[in-house]
């Protein structure tokens, strides 16, 4: 974590790494001997790490509301940015890239991530506004909405992109989509 946090390799780091040789995990039978005197304490490790442990199968997670313009409900909000940021990207957009759009705001409707895109876009939005560079990256770029939204800058229906490798509706959750979505927005200054 030194090497990491100075920019630097193990062989390079001297003096700054921590001269303790602690810093490690031990083994089982290794910590039983450092607590012999506190039996307690090894076994309480036991019952605070099962009560630690979460499953992100059932957390039943809400992405935060996005703050919409009266009327608009998170799905139309969502189709009209996108709808503009088209005519903005493409001009004049064909058919096959009318119809990827739909596709697309349909698989993200069913699955009901709209606001997580639309907060996706906010803080790119607010990005270009403080000229903090940030660009969407992984398979985000198989999204002609994030495209058209701006949050890439890779044309996925131009380059014949399979929007389900970035967002399916029968991979049963979220959580593997939206990591890499979640991934994509890197912003630095």
């Amino acid at each position: 974590m030194t090497c990491v946090r100075l920019g630097t390799t193990l062989e390079e780091a001297g003096r700054a790494l921590w001269v303790n040789h602690e810093r490690h995990l031990k083994a089982p039978a290794a910590m039983a001997a450092m607590f012999r005197d506190l039996p307690r304490a090894i076994a309480a490790t036991r019952t605070i790490a099962d009560r630690c442990e979460s499953r992100s199968k059932n957390l039943g997670y809400r992405f935060p509301d996005y703050p919409l313009p009266p009327g608009e409900t998170p799905d139309s909000y969502l189709r009209a940015l996108t709808e503009a940021g088209a005519r903005e990207r493409w001009k004049h957009p064909n058919d096959r890239t009318r119809r990827q759009l739909d596709h697309e705001l349909g698989i993200i409707a069913k699955l009901k991530l709209a606001g997580y895109f639309l907060i996706v876009w906010d803080i790119v939005q607010f990005c270009r506004e403080h000229r903090i560079m940030a660009q969407g990256r992984g398979s985000a770029a198989n999204s002609a909405v994030c495209y058209a939204l701006g949050i890439t800058a890779v044309d996925a229906v131009r380059m014949e992109l399979l929007f389900e490798r970035f967002l399916s509706e029968e991979r049963g959750e979220w959580r593997t989509s939206i990591s890499t979505c979640r991934a994509a927005i890197s912003a630095s200054r």
